[in-house]
């Protein structure tokens, strides 16, 4: 009697079994069915983005693009192999399309030039250690940064300075180079000392200047700012990338010193709870749960911006300047489309066009939305990442994303939640709820470490964080060496938060004046031109009332008066305001001309006559110019100097000159001699660059009555930021205004 073979029994008898644990498994590990974001714009699927345009583009396993069209594959789009670098890493997940995205995102050969997002990048991915570390070191010439070039305007116009401080703190925590911290501490210490003597407003207490994406896009200011006035203008993103290096600074020595190192790093002469105090103070919109991009026009009385910044607002969020439950404000009342959030909201022209920032934004923005636990927003930022790629990979823009590693950073600072310090890695670990499932993280280096990470379920709430199998608080300690494997699982709970997907607008544009007659306090205006829309008038940089004529006339004054008027819709953000017209009461003001107290002459100007009234100011001529001032009464007053703003021979390079005013021996800041000639050539080319004429920024000086010496020195920056034999000023006269 034939027997059927013991192995042959035990396959028929357990196969069912097999077969059940074969598919369970086939189906743990392959892409979920659950689509990951659907909007009128596309539909993102695990393994494919349907881009409502006829394309789709479809995964081809983890390394691997398909453009298709209606079924037909045009063209696939591969990922090479994983170059040598620190700051890669392999990714696994079950969404096919974002692992290949990724993939191709990180194969792509580094580019080691330092551009405007190289700070931003760093502080964002700060893995890349050494690479990174050589980078920063690229801008540092003779002991200082190399200020941000452009074509138009240089330091102290552009202020990158905090950013780079910030990328080298991060970048330290990551690396533990002493050498590079005691390099970022000299650095930090000479550009924090400059600054404050600088660009710091001795009125509101903020850094002035613009980041240098500010300055790229020539329709971003109305035409009455130019550099001076760029200048004078405190933004939100300069101020809070101070702030977070200068915490990031602090963080380090605390951090140093809770295990027996001296950090080394030099005392600041920058406060960062001073610098936060003020942005709370002159930012903060409370109505509008949002930052103001920046508040500019005159420098005592400053008007905040009805319009946000949303790079700046993600990285504040992502650094932790918001105080609790503002940062959930923030992300939950800005507008945020589901094609990803704009660089500023309300936009602030509509001629900028897709900048190369916007995917700086868009990552930082999808980041801060994990931090805040905001999973409506976080779900549209990460669609919004994956649809802006996919159009990369079409080709369909004609500029270039600023940033290389957008899905990188993502789920380094989203999805892992990872915060640095000296003594090691923290973890928030936040999973939008749009991409449930495990996600690993494999070949990590941090120190002496390298790092597997699995992330399992969704949300921000931790279940479990293993080390090795062991249960431990959400903590990599930087003392660890070797391979370990981390494991945390989330729960799924999601918390309920309010998004807003409305179009961010534009702001208005700002208005004209076609005529002010500041003698009799006269202003007339253009017509409104249309249902819905008046003026607000702002006196001293405080709303004083809204006017729907075309005349206004301003009260009697005693001291110098500020007015401003802005343009105000019903279906449209405010925007910027007019020029600071300045009312000059009869004895608020008086004037000292220069050619009566300094040597004549120049070697600037032609004319011969228009010469004799303008003296000119060198390294070695003119370096030093006392006179006597005398006023009646005790008071504020604001000093300025007016001058020839172009000097295009004598400062082909757009150089700023800078001299220092002491008052009775007392320093009172530093005059900004910005060039203009770029900017009024743009409006007027057939004007001669002699006669571009303007005023430096105003400094606050307290006098009493009677006579004051006054005194104009040569003021050089150490280490040299400013060319010596650019830092020329050809003036007329000095003005001092009484504001109080």
């Amino acid at each position: 009697m034939w027997r059927m073979p013991r192995i042959s029994l035990c396959l028929w008898v357990f196969m069912p079994v097999v077969i059940w644990l074969l598919a369970a498994c086939s189906h743990d590990s392959g892409p979920v069915s659950e689509p990951v974001y659907h909007c009128d714009a596309y539909d993102i699927a695990p393994d494919s983005v349907d881009m409502h345009t006829g394309v789709i583009l479809r995964a081809n396993g983890d390394s691997a693009i398909q453009v298709r069209v209606e079924g037909n594959v045009l063209r696939t789009v591969y990922a090479g192999a994983y170059p040598r670098s620190r700051g890669v890493f392999r990714y696994k997940s079950d969404y096919p399309v974002f692992d290949a995205l990724l993939r191709i995102e990180t194969s792509r050969a580094s580019d080691d030039n330092y551009t405007l997002a190289t700070p931003y990048e760093l502080y964002l991915n700060p893995f890349i250690g050494a690479d990174g570390e050589r980078m920063l070191d690229s801008r540092i010439r003779n002991g200082y940064l190399i200020p941000s070039d452009t074509r138009r305007y240089g330091w102290p116009v552009i202020n990158d300075n905090p950013q780079w401080i910030l990328a080298a703190c991060e970048l330290f925590k990551i690396t533990a180079n002493r050498v590079a911290l005691e390099t970022t501490g000299r650095l930090a210490a000479n550009i924090a000392t400059e600054e404050r003597k600088v660009c710091m407003n001795g009125v509101t207490g903020l850094i002035g200047g613009i980041p240098r994406y500010m300055a790229a896009p020539k329709e971003l200011f109305p035409e009455w700012v130019g550099p001076g006035e760029l200048f004078e203008i405190a933004t939100f993103s300069v101020n809070m990338a101070w702030w977070a290096a200068l915490k990031s600074m602090a963080d380090i020595t605390a951090g140093m010193a809770l295990r027996n190192e001296m950090a080394r790093l030099p005392e600041m002469p920058l406060d960062p709870d001073s610098l936060r105090n003020a942005m709370f103070r002159y930012f903060w919109n409370p109505a509008e749960g949002r930052f103001s991009a920046m508040i500019y026009g005159d420098s005592f009385r400053q008007l905040p911006l009805g319009a946000s910044d949303n790079l700046a607002q993600g990285l504040a969020i992502i650094t932790g300047l918001p105080i609790t439950g503002m940062a959930e404000m923030m992300v939950s009342k800005t507008p945020a489309s589901v094609t990803g959030i704009s660089l500023f909201s309300p936009c602030m022209s509509t001629n900028m066009g897709n900048t190369p920032y916007e995917e700086l934004a868009r990552a930082v923005w999808a980041i801060a939305a994990s931090r805040a636990g905001n999973d409506k927003v976080y779900n549209a930022a990460v669609g919004a990442l994956i649809y802006n790629l996919c159009n990369d990979i079409l080709g369909s823009r004609h500029v270039f994303s600023a940033m290389k590693r957008p899905l990188a950073s993502l789920v380094l600072r989203g999805f892992c939640g990872i915060s640095t310090a000296f003594e090691g890695l923290y973890f928030s670990p936040c999973v939008p709820s749009c991409m449930p499932g495990t996600k690993h993280v494999d070949g990590l280096k941090y120190r002496r470490s390298e790092l597997s990470i699995t992330i399992n379920g969704t949300g921000s709430k931790i279940v479990s964080f293993t080390v090795d199998g062991k249960e431990t608080k959400p903590f990599y300690p930087a003392s660890e060496e070797g391979s370990h494997e981390i494991v945390i699982t989330l729960s799924g709970e999601v918390g309920i938060a309010e998004a807003d997907f409305s179009d961010p607008g534009v702001i208005t544009d700002a208005p004209t004046v076609e005529c002010a007659t500041l003698q009799d306090r006269s202003f007339f205006l253009p017509d409104a031109g249309g249902d819905g829309e008046k003026r607000m008038v702002y006196i001293n940089g405080i709303p004083a009332e809204e006017i729907a004529g075309r005349y206004y006339s301003l009260d009697t004054a005693s001291v110098a008066t500020t007015v401003q008027f802005c343009m105000v819709k019903d279906d449209h953000w405010p925007g910027f305001a007019t020029a600071p017209y300045l009312y000059l009461p009869t004895g608020c003001v008086q004037t000292v001309p220069m050619a009566d107290v300094a040597l004549k002459g120049n070697r600037i100007i032609e004319d011969k006559d228009l010469a004799t009234r303008f003296i000119e100011s060198t390294r070695y001529k003119n370096n030093k110019i006392a006179f006597d001032v005398t006023v009646e009464e005790k008071g504020v007053y604001g000093v300025d100097v007016h001058y020839v703003n172009g000097l295009g021979i004598v400062n082909p390079r757009r150089r700023t000159a800078l001299r220092r005013l002491s008052v009775d021996g007392d320093h009172k800041g530093i005059f900004v001699f910005t060039q203009l000639s770029p900017v009024d050539w743009d409006n007027d080319p057939m004007r001669e660059w002699q006669m571009m004429t303007g005023f430096t920024n105003p400094l606050k000086v307290g006098l009493d009555p009677g006579t004051h010496r006054f005194e104009l020195r040569y003021y050089q920056p150490n280490p040299v930021y400013i060319d010596p034999f650019s830092n020329t000023v050809v003036a007329d006269y000095v003005r001092i205004v009484r504001y109080e």
